[in-house]
This record gives structure tokens, sequence and C-alpha cells, in this order.
């Protein structure tokens, strides 16, 4: 049963809503009758909610991501192009219409779409962490690293950001700088496990079981261990 089945049944609305649409897809078809009832209910309340917001990027690129969940790619993807022309510098809607194209193996168009995107959004840093993932998957790691770099130095870069930049930058043999990378994310997200086990590997890798000891301790203090 979903997560948030349960949350269907809430006296809320605002709860219930939501709560469709992280349901909707394939997890909705193996509802009991009951539940397919109320689902339906909420999945409808929340559409009409989004649509009376698509006069802005946010309520489009949502009912977009609707439509991916339930399988509509062709709308999901005119959606999220409705919401780029209504407002060019939105960041979301890029992203996720260059990743419905990776979804259909269409990588071209994706990479067309973000590099379209690096010339009129305002928060450029998900567009290199998502172009740095595409030259990954293109194993181009010199190109990925360029773009994974201007994402983890971003003002906005993520720990996620950091992290990505750190395990390429230790994938292209740059151990050094991947460790430096790695522990400013580690300082400054100190809740990261991902992080934490990258540094573990790394120096397991090095032989440095110094470090090793260290940031086992780390991870078994966040694990409560």
């Amino acid at each position: 049963m979903p997560f948030a089945y349960p949350l269907l049944f809430d006296a809320s609305r605002v709860t219930r809503s939501p709560a469709a649409r992280s349901v909707a897809g394939p997890a909705s078809q193996s509802l009991p009758a009951e539940g397919q009832a109320r689902f339906e209910e909420a999945l409808d309340d929340y559409q009409r909610s989004q649509q009376f917001n698509a006069d802005r990027p946010e309520g489009l690129s949502n009912l977009a991501t609707l439509s991916m969940q339930l399988g509509d790619i062709d709308n999901a993807r005119r959606l999220y192009r409705q919401a780029i022309a209504q407002a060019p510098y939105y960041t979301p809607a890029y992203v996720n219409l260059a990743d419905s194209y990776r979804q259909t193996a269409n990588e071209g168009e994706g990479r067309k779409v973000l590099e379209d995107a690096l010339g009129t959004v305002r928060e450029k840093a998900p567009i290199h962490h998502a172009l740095g993932l595409w030259y990954v998957r293109q194993k181009n790691l010199t190109e990925a690293l360029k773009h994974l770099q201007d994402a983890a130095e971003s003002p906005a870069a993520t720990d996620q950001y950091l992290y990505v930049y750190g395990v390429a930058l230790n994938s292209s043999g740059q151990t050094s700088e991947a460790l430096r990378v790695l522990e400013d994310g580690h300082n400054r997200h100190p809740g990261n496990l991902s992080i934490l086990y990258a540094l573990i590997s790394i120096h397991q890798a090095a032989g440095q079981g110094e470090a090793v000891q260290k940031y086992e301790a780390a991870v078994r203090a966040l694990s409560g261990g």
C-alpha cells in the first residue's frame, strides 16, 4: 500500500490533495475500491487547484509533473513548454522537461532544452548540474566536470551538487580535489550520509585508516549507533 494512502481519508482537503498526487501512477491501480474512490476525488481536487494557478509557471509545472506520473508524457511536455513560454526564467520547467526526454531515451532533445535554458534562467546551478549529469551519461567526464563544478561552486549549491561533483572528480582520478570538495560538503552539510560514505570509500581506497575511522564515527553518530 502506498505510504500516503491513509492521508486520502484525512478530513482536510489540503492534506488529501497532495496525498493523491503522491499516489498517482502505477501505485494507484492497486488501491482497494474505497481507496480508489477517495483517490479519484482527491486527485480531481488537486488538478482543479493547480488549474486555478495555471497563470503561474508553478501551477503548470505541477500539472505537467502529474501528467508524467500518469504516463501522459506528451501532455506533460506541452505543459512544461507552456510554463517556459509564460516564464522563461523558471528553472524547474526546463530541468523537468529535459528529464522527460531522458526517460524516453531522447537525450539530444534534453540537452538542447538545458542549453537553451542557460541563456534565460535566473538560477543556473540546477541547469549546470543537469547538464553535468547529461555528459556523465554520455561518458564525457571532461565536459561533465565543467558543469558539475559550476553547480557545486554556485551560491545556491546543494549538498547533492557537492556530492556528485566530488564523486565525479574521484572518478576522473582527481582524488585530492575530490576529498577537498567532499570534506567541504561534509562541513557544510554534516547530516548528509552520501557524502560521508563517499569520504569513507575514497579514504579506504587510499589506505587512510584514521580518516576512515573519523567518518565512520560520524555515520554512527547520525545513525544513533
